[in-house]
């Protein structure tokens, strides 16, 4: 009695793992299936199945990977290798790897135990599976233009400052991460054209990007987010660059993406897509004319919103988490209006994971993560001091250790701050400097900071 052929499934959602295992046993083949490429790795090391099918979106360390260690690092005999994916410009790469087939998703199951056979029999696969994708890819872009179509035509009496929003997310954007360019695409007229690029982005205003960057056209097709960066990320004719990318989304349907891209590969934390998602997410309700959609990430200044003060404060604060960044956290008073100083501030403190934000009543928050050393800490309040002396302004600084990131949160951070602007503005007539700092957590108060009082050294999380 022969044994049955065992296929090794490998995806990051557990609901896909599920339906694949179930049709698979149905069809007669043994299931083993693993969530992420290290575990996989293993199993094709232990378990030696006869077909691996691998999706190439897998988090940390990709499909692609996946596929080339097995071929590199295990001796034969190896597995027969099917590669899926929602983006099919990653197909190409995936074969180069060593893969035997690749199927698109969404795919007919029909199809994908078809072509699961003849990996096993070592044969090529029926044409069916690619016609199916192609007609569903065809489908999809059609219903996007409808919807685009629509979206724009009622959203016309407000499109000049959607379109102005637009452009200071795309400006922002590289500034905050510290790398790359930022575009965003819509379908008009049928085709994915770019309505607004950060300044130096290599593509041109109104220009059709699907071609250019296919990734785009399959994030518009799956409606999925995706990043990829180094081998398999193909941005600008460019195999070793980084591209990230989210939706923007009417209900289920796609009509636009938000991407930001490099020539070179780089290292996205989880914190930062996750805000390139919020930004989809908020702009995908205005899109989408939901009845109570979530705030506005800009204020009209140009600035960062109260709104998105909170999102970005929190999402820094896990960054700081990992152990690598200290936070700032600063608390503005200026008569001035924002857009004197806004751009001298933003430069002053280092654009990169930094924002600037309009909190009304006539005071601004800054915050910005740095590295935690004390040259560093030390370099950002001479650097706030220099600037709110020229900007007639005050301020409050206070500096989280990451020591202490867990046992402190972004309301009681914020509440400190505002204790130190208010200290800051007490001590308007005494000579004695514009900014209270402090430092929370471990780590001693630079050479410059002398002991303030016990309020503002609390050890939290110590």
């Amino acid at each position: 009695m022969s044994h049955p052929i065992t296929v090794l499934v490998v995806d990051d959602s557990d609901d896909i793992l599920e339906v694949l295992e179930m049709a698979l046993e149905a069809a007669g083949y043994r299931v083993i299936v693993a969530g992420d490429a290290v575990h996989a790795f293993d199993l094709v090391r232990g378990e030696r199945p006869h077909v691996l099918l691998t999706d190439i979106m897998l988090g940390v360390t990709s499909g692609l990977d996946l596929i080339t260690r097995v071929r590199s690092d295990l001796a034969p005999p190896l597995p027969a290798i099917i590669a899926m994916s929602g983006f099919g410009d990653v197909a190409r790469e995936a074969l180069r790897r060593g893969a035997g087939s690749f199927i698109p998703k969404p795919f007919v199951v029909d199809d994908l135990l078809d072509t699961i056979a003849a990996a096993a029999d070592g044969r090529a696969p029926t044409p069916s599976t690619q016609q199916h994708a192609a007609d569903a890819a065809r489908h999809q872009r059609s219903v996007a233009a409808a919807a685009a179509d629509a979206a724009l035509a009622r959203l016309a009496p407000v499109y000049p400052e959607m379109q102005r929003r637009t452009e200071w997310t795309v400006n922002w954007a590289p500034a905050y991460l510290g790398f790359g360019h930022a575009f965003v695409a819509v379908v008009r007229e049928g085709r994915l054209r770019v309505v607004a690029a950060s300044e130096g982005a290599p593509v041109d205003l109104d220009s059709p990007v699907g071609e250019r960057v296919p990734l785009v056209r399959d994030i518009v097709e799956t409606a999925s987010s995706i990043v990829l960066s180094g081998h398999g990320a193909p941005a600008f004719g460019t195999m070793q660059g980084f591209f990230a990318g989210v939706p923007l989304r009417i209900g289920k349907v796609a009509i636009g993406a938000f991407c930001v891209v490099d020539e070179r590969p780089h290292a996205l934390g989880s914190e930062d897509f996750e805000v390139m998602q919020a930004w989809g997410r908020r702009a995908s309700a205005v899109l989408a004319d939901e009845p109570h959609p979530p705030q506005a990430l800009w204020a009209p200044l140009g600035l960062i919103s109260e709104s998105g003060y909170a999102l970005l404060l929190s999402a820094l604060l896990r960054r700081c988490q990992s152990g690598t960044d200290a936070l700032h956290v600063i608390m503005i008073e200026c008569a001035r209006p924002p857009a004197e100083w806004r751009d001298e501030l933003a430069e002053a403190m280092g654009r990169d994971h930094c924002c600037i934000a309009d909190l009304e009543n006539g005071r601004y928050g800054v915050v910005v993560a740095r590295p935690d050393k004390l040259s560093v800490r030390a370099a950002a309040g001479r650097a706030l001091a220099a600037w709110a002396s020229r900007a007639d302004a005050r301020a409050g600084m206070i500096t989280v250790d990451n020591a202490a990131v867990i046992g402190v949160g972004e309301q009681e951070v914020s509440r400190l701050a505002e204790a130190a602007l208010a200290r800051a503005l007490a001590r308007r007539d005494e000579g004695v400097g514009r900014i209270e700092r402090f430092t929370l957590g471990r780590a001693a108060p630079s050479t410059e900071e002398a002991p303030r009082a016990p309020a503002y050294e609390a050890r939290k999380g110590v």
